[in-house]
């Protein structure tokens, strides 16, 4: 089981005024899951895309989450598979912020701003 915390802050529209709620904010996760396979070793298993609704408003402006991967995977593979087997690794493959509206907001990497 992986799990995912995430906490944004100073989020602003572009009037420049905060948002003010955590509605149709996503963290995109691909992840890449391995395990030990008695057999053949390491065996790339699945690269999985996983969706974490925000569902945590912490203020104007800022939002968070924290989740886990079987919490995500329930609905789709039921309780009894959703855990992942011990030794398994996860990569993170690509990570996203989405805004409302599934536009593309934030990703690893880094920016500047005019002072």
């Amino acid at each position: 089981m992986t799990t995912v915390r995430s906490r944004c802050h100073g989020l602003l529209y572009g009037s420049g005024n905060p948002i003010r709620n955590s509605d149709g904010w996503y963290l995109l996760t691909m992840l890449r899951w391995s395990l030990n396979d008695p057999d053949s070793g390491d065996v790339t298993v699945v690269d999985f895309p996983i969706a974490y609704e925000y569902s945590d408003f912490a203020g104007p402006g800022s939002i968070s989450l924290e989740s886990t991967s079987a919490e995500q995977l329930v609905p789709l593979l039921g309780v009894e598979y959703a855990g992942l087997p011990s030794c398994t690794n996860a990569e993170v493959v690509r990570i996203m912020i989405l805004s409302p509206g599934d536009l593309p907001f934030a990703v690893p990497g880094f920016s500047t701003r005019a002072g």
